[in-house]
């Protein structure tokens, strides 16, 4: 190798390690903001709550009656007062059953909602347990699977009082998710999920739920831009990332477009082994898709020290297709056996029914049903049924709620802390102008009209149904308040989940332009598997 050879590949190599420490440079600052930022966040939101809470104690002295608290929790657009579920009429049913809040936890509650009752990982965490288990080992996993069969076996209070003991587990994932400050519930999920397939590889080479539930792979290919040299790359990710796009027309963008553009071929700053050259071309295709898929909406941004919310719409379509992102080599989604039936079908066992005064109302099916494979696109909410819909913290009033209070249970915020701080998060949202960040901080790729107008291959093997959505409000992810929607495939139905309160809602409901703007993650299940669960529930099984 000649000298001037040498020379050229030390400066190459000192020109990457000084864009190396740039870089490393850029994320330590972005890591500084972003923690000062949270912190800027909590102090304000503190001071705005003590501001609240002065003012509702003069409201009570001056009052002196519970019937004008009542009325200040209208006031605050609270849930309306309609009589509790008769817990012993639906003791049995642990979709019924709620998680209360022992803090600002709510972000560990939407989060766990979520999972739990998600087959087939639910059938598969407690399978997993009933086995020889070392506990010590598989802390976590033990932890959310003890908890998924207690509520699987609606014992509220014992899911209650585990629940408390949980946050000693959470934090040894990370000591902040047992503290009183608010956190990410997109980052708690996925140091939760982490966290327990690691457990379970320590253990065994196979089975492990995370992975076969969660887990998809995808083939990227690094092709030269001068010498046409490609590389080709697999890589396995638990949850996909997707920018809020900006788009160009009439329609919101939806899931389906947001999920185009993160999948789009772009040039890349990359140094090709072959000839040196520092460009190539990449393209991502999908080699394994999900059994779930779990898409997460980045709708966090920082504005120098500040961190702030998008809130521009998404629309939340029914169904999500992979059809046109799989490679040529795809697979299947590992198939679901379940092994014992009745952790599969008890959560869907319709109970004796709530009491007639407080009957949920339900959005009406449209025919081909929440797993039909024919299905068309699906269709956007009736302007009637967005309607007031902006950014309601709770359901509206034709909900049925159902409050799984538990008198043993103590949680660490009563309805009327809630609602002040609900109060405030309503405000904050009003006093910020529509669009004024979302603009400048959209994805840089614009959805054109005829992109979001292309037809979607729902027939096709990799269709996902809509099952779960985790929504945020509040100005950023690190404050406000989490809840989430939760759809049973077995009985067709949506629950929202608000820490310790539970009401039945309208797919309508959940698609709302509510939904719209403060959707954070999203659960989809894969469609053939939404037809396996309903065969066995409907086989009696």
């Amino acid at each position: 190798m000649s000298e001037q050879t040498e020379r050229e590949e030390l400066w190459i190599e000192i020109e990457q390690m000084e864009k190396d420490g740039r870089e490393a440079i850029r994320f330590a600052n972005k890591m500084i903001r972003e923690k000062l930022a949270s912190r800027l966040e909590v102090a304000k939101d503190v001071r705005q709550r003590s501001q609240c809470q002065l003012e509702a104690r003069k409201k009570r002295r001056q009052a002196g009656s519970e019937s004008k608290a009542q009325t200040t929790s209208h006031d605050l657009q609270l849930n309306p007062v309609i009589p509790p579920l008769d817990s012993d009429k639906n003791s049995k049913d642990p979709l019924y059953i709620g998680l209360p809040n022992f803090g600002n936890i709510c972000y560990q509650n939407a989060t766990l909602q979520s999972l739990l009752g998600l087959q087939p990982f639910q059938s598969e965490m407690v399978s997993l347990i009933s086995g020889p288990v070392e506990s010590g080992q598989c802390r976590t996993l033990c932890g959310v699977a003890k908890l998924m069969d207690l509520r699987q076996k609606a014992l509220s209070k014992l899911v209650f009082s585990h629940l408390n003991d949980l946050r000693d587990v959470f934090a040894d994932i990370d000591p902040a998710f047992r503290g009183t400050e608010m956190q990410d519930a997109n980052e708690f999920l996925l140091r939760l999920l982490d966290t327990m397939k690691d457990e379970v590889d320590a253990r065994r080479s196979t089975d492990n739920p995370v992975r076969d539930n969660f887990h998809y792979q995808t083939l990227e290919s690094y092709r030269c831009t001068k010498c046409h040299e490609t590389v080709l790359k697999r890589q396995e990710n638990i949850s996909w990332f997707v920018s809020v796009p900006h788009h160009q027309g009439t329609e919101a963008p939806t899931l389906q477009d947001a999920l185009r553009l993160s999948m789009r071929s772009d040039r890349r700053h990359l140094l090709c082994q072959h000839c040196r050259h520092d460009e190539c071309y990449v393209t991502t295709k999908i080699s394994q898709p999900p059994r779930t898929l779990i898409l997460q909406l980045n709708r966090c941004v920082f504005l120098g020290d500040e961190a702030k919310k998008i809130r521009t719409k998404v629309s939340i379509p029914k169904f999500l297709s992979l059809n046109e992102f799989v490679a040529d080599d795809v697979t299947r989604p590992p198939e679901w056996n379940c092994t014992n039936p009745s952790l599969c079908t008890r959560e869907s066992e319709v109970p004796s029914g709530p009491p007639a005064a407080t009957a949920a109302p339900t959005a009406p099916t449209t025919a081909g049903s929440p797993v039909s494979a024919g299905a068309t696109a699906p269709a956007r909410p009736s302007p009637s049924a967005t309607a007031a819909a902006e950014s309601p913290p709770l359901p509206p009033p034709e909900l049925q709620v159902l409050d799984a209070a538990n008198s043993n249970s103590k949680p660490g915020r009563t309805r009327e802390d809630k609602g002040r701080e609900l109060h405030v998060i309503r405000r904050s949202q009003e006093r910020e102008p529509a669009g004024a960040v979302e603009q400048v901080h959209l994805s840089e790729f614009c959805v054109q009209e005829d992109q979001s107008l292309r037809p979607v291959d729902l027939v096709g093997d990799f269709t996902y149904r809509l099952v779960r959505v985790v929504s945020h409000y509040g100005g950023a992810t690190h404050s406000g308040h989490y809840v989430s929607d939760v759809y049973s495939v077995g009985r067709d139905m949506w629950f929202h989940y608000d820490d310790q309160r539970v009401s039945c809602v309208g797919e309508a409901y959940v698609l709302n332009e509510g939904h719209q703007r403060d959707g954070y993650t999203f659960f989809y299940l894969h469609k053939e598997l939404c037809s396996q669960i309903v065969r066995m529930e409907g086989g009696g099984l």
